[in-house]
């Protein structure tokens, strides 16, 4: 005979930027040191979710003044999040796909250092043609192994690179039930 345990699992969707004063300020959610960016969001978790499993979903910061003067530009945020916050997947907006200099000259932007297979970019209902240089650095669910959560992004139709949600939520459905 088994049983079923019951648990409470946390999902914090976030899009925080990346810092708000220092990485090390931010221990509890009312210091007042701590006023936002992707400490606080780590913060907040820590202390509301006890031992509880926790998976932290946080989209990438391009547009903050941190970020906009960093030497590394928006590959600051791997840095940060997958490095410092621990976090194994990020978040985006499909143009991401179009920001990088080896994809036919779209952009003078060189995005290499953000791209990994560790720390991928969670995009379910996006088409990466293999010609793409984010291809291989983008999952399309991901299998939370702490949790126990199979994860997916659904974005809206009206974006680039994306295809009908409701038929992509079906077929990833049929995915993860086998």
């Amino acid at each position: 005979m088994t049983s079923l345990l019951a648990r409470t699992v946390h999902v914090v969707v976030s899009a925080a930027t990346l810092l708000s004063g220092d990485l090390e300020s931010c221990f509890t959610p009312s210091d007042s040191n701590c006023t936002g960016g992707v400490a606080a969001v780590g913060a907040f978790a820590r202390n509301e979710t006890g031992s509880d499993p926790l998976l932290v979903l946080p989209f990438l910061d391009k547009a903050s003044a941190f970020v906009q003067m960093h030497p590394l530009g928006w590959p600051v945020n791997r840095l940060i999040m997958e490095h410092i916050m621990g976090w194994s997947v990020f978040l985006s907006t499909p143009a991401l796909l179009s920001q990088h200099s080896g994809d036919y000259d779209i952009s003078l932007t060189d995005l290499t250092d953000l791209q990994s297979t560790e720390f991928p970019f969670l995009s379910s209902n996006v088409g990466v043609p293999p010609s793409n240089s984010w291809f291989p650095y983008t999952k399309s669910i991901l299998f939370d192994e702490t949790t126990g959560f199979a994860v997916l992004s659904i974005l809206g139709d009206q974006q680039r690179f994306t295809i009908p949600q409701v038929e992509a939520t079906l077929g990833l459905l049929i995915i993860l039930n086998g």
